[in-house]
C-alpha cells in the first residue's frame, strides 16, 4: 500500500518535479511562507522530510518508469478543497547525497534535456563538487544562486542561518553559465554587489536584481527596507544603462517593477482587446503593479480600476489576489455603477494549475456571485508571468511612463 509520501513522490517523478522538503533551513525573515497559513487559512503544505536512501531510491525509480527529465521545484494539488504547496527549498538542504544529486543530472543528461537551476543560497554547497559538477555536466548543470546581498550586516540582520560572504564568492567561482539573484537595499549597495561579482572576471554570470517586497505580517524593519528598495530602483536602472562599459563580465536582468511588466507587453494587451467592442459598460480589473499601464492604454473606452490583494503589504501583482478580493471589489463597484455588461479579469489570478487561487476558488465562484454580469478571462501567457527584465525594459519604461 502506497504511504502519502510515495504518493507525492510519484506525482513529482510523473510531472518531472523532484519535490523539496517541508523545512526550509535558511531562515529569511523576508520570506512569505512565513505568514501564508495566517492570510490563507486554506492553504496547506505538503509534508516531505528530508530524503533518505528509502525516499530518493523510490522517487528515482518512478521517474526511469516515467521517463521524464527531472527539476527540482513546489507542486501544488487541490485535495479536499483546499491547496496543497510544497515548500521552496535550497535543493542542497533536502538530504541528498552526493551521488544522489548526480544521479539526478544523470537521468537529464539522458534525455538531453535544456539545463535545470538548481536552487541554493550556498550554506551546504561545497564549492569543490560544483566545480565537479560544473565541468563533468557543462550543458545539465547550472546553480541559481541566492546571494542577496555581500553585505555581511544587512545579511545577519535578515537571515538567521547566512553564508559568509567569503564561502559565495568561492562558490561563483566555481559556476559557469550560472544565474546569481541579489535583492535590491539601496543603491550603493546593489552597485557594489554587482562589482563584486563583475570584479571576479568570469564570463556568462547572470545576475537577477529584485524588489523586496513586504506583507501585512512583517516586521515593521523589514517594511522599510522593502519601501527603500521602491525608492531609488529607477536610479539604478540609469546607473547601470549608462555605464554599461563597466559591467562587462555579466549579464544583468530585473524581476521588477511589476508595473513594467505591464508596460513591456502593452501592444499583446492591445492586440487581445483588438476585436473586443469594448463599452463604457465595461470594466478592466487588473493588479494594482498593471493598473497605471492599463488606465493609460484603455481610459479613452473603457474604465480601469484595480483589485487590492490579501497580503496587505507592497505586493502589486495578479497571482497575490483572490477570489475573494474580486468578489470584494465587484460588491464596491456594483454600489457606484449601475448596468454593468461585462468584467475584464487576467487569469493568472487562478495561476494554481491554471484554475485555482490560493484558497482553491476558481473563477467559477466568482462568476455564480454575479449572474448578472458576463465575466471575461483574460489568458496570460506563463511567459509573461515567468519571465525577467532587461535594463533597457526597465530603461526605457521609465523614461516613456511617469509613475
Amino acid at each position: 500500500m502506497k504511504t502519502e509520501l510515495m504518493e507525492v513522490l510519484e506525482k513529482g517523478a510523473k510531472k518531472g518535479v523532484i519535490p523539496s522538503n517541508v523545512a526550509c533551513p535558511i531562515g529569511c525573515k523576508f520570506c512569505y511562507e512565513r505568514s501564508m497559513k495566517s492570510i490563507f487559512p486554506r492553504l496547506e503544505f505538503n509534508f516531505i522530510p528530508r530524503y533518505n536512501r528509502e525516499s530518493f531510491t523510490y522517487f528515482y525509480n518512478q521517474a526511469l518508469k516515467y521517463g521524464k527529465c527531472v527539476q527540482p521545484g513546489r507542486m501544488a494539488e487541490l485535495k479536499n478543497g483546499k491547496v496543497y504547496f510544497g515548500k521552496d527549498s535550497d535543493f542542497f538542504e533536502t538530504g541528498l547525497s552526493k551521488k544522489e544529486i548526480e544521479k539526478i543530472i544523470e537521468i537529464n543528461k539522458e534525455k538531453k534535456a535544456k539545463p535545470f537551476y538548481f536552487y541554493t543560497t550556498g550554506r551546504s554547497l561545497d564549492p569543490e563538487f560544483v566545480r565537479y559538477l560544473t565541468e563533468k555536466y557543462d550543458n545539465y548543470f547550472r546553480i541559481w544562486l541566492s546571494v542577496i546581498t555581500f553585505n555581511e550586516k544587512i545579511k545577519r540582520k535578515i537571515i538567521t542561518n547566512w553564508t559568509k560572504s567569503e564561502k559565495i564568492l568561492e562558490i561563483i567561482k566555481s559556476l559557469k553559465k550560472s544565474k546569481i539573484a541579489l535583492i535590491h537595499f539601496n543603491f550603493r549597495q546593489t552597485i557594489k554587489d554587482i562589482e563584486t561579482i563583475n570584479n571576479l572576471n568570469i564570463k556568462n554570470i547572470s545576475i537577477c536584481i529584485m524588489m523586496l517586497h513586504y506583507n501585512k505580517f512583517h516586521p515593521s524593519f523589514i517594511k522599510n527596507l522593502a519601501e527603500n528598495s521602491y525608492y531609488d530602483f529607477k536610479e539604478i536602472i540609469e546607473y547601470i544603462k549608462e555605464n554599461k562599459d563597466r559591467f562587462k563580465n555579466v549579464n544583468i536582468r530585473f524581476l521588477g517593477p511589476p508595473e513594467c511588466y505591464a508596460w513591456k507587453n502593452k501592444d499583446l494587451l492591445k492586440k487581445v482587446f483588438k476585436n473586443i467592442q469594448l463599452t463604457k459598460r465595461d470594466i478592466i480589473l487588473c493588479s494594482k503593479g498593471s493598473y497605471k499601464v492599463m488606465k493609460n492604454v484603455f481610459e479613452k473606452e473603457v474604465e480601469v480600476s484595480y483589485i487590492p490583494d490579501s497580503f496587505g503589504g507592497s505586493t502589486n501583482f495578479s497571482t497575490a489576489i483572490t477570489s475573494k478580493d474580486v468578489i470584494k471589489k465587484v460588491l464596491k463597484i456594483i454600489i457606484s455603477k449601475k448596468n454593468i455588461r461585462r468584467i475584464f479579469l487576467p487569469s493568472s489570478i487562478w495561476w494554481i494549475k491554471d484554475k485555482y487561487d490560493y484558497e482553491a476558488k476558481s473563477a467559477k465562484y466568482v462568476k455564480k456571485k454575479f449572474p448578472g454580469i458576463k465575466f471575461n478571462i483574460i489568458k496570460i501567457p506563463k511567459e509573461i508571468i515567468n519571465s525577467s527584465l532587461s535594463v533597457e525594459d526597465c530603461y526605457r519604461f521609465y523614461k516613456e511612463i511617469e509613475l
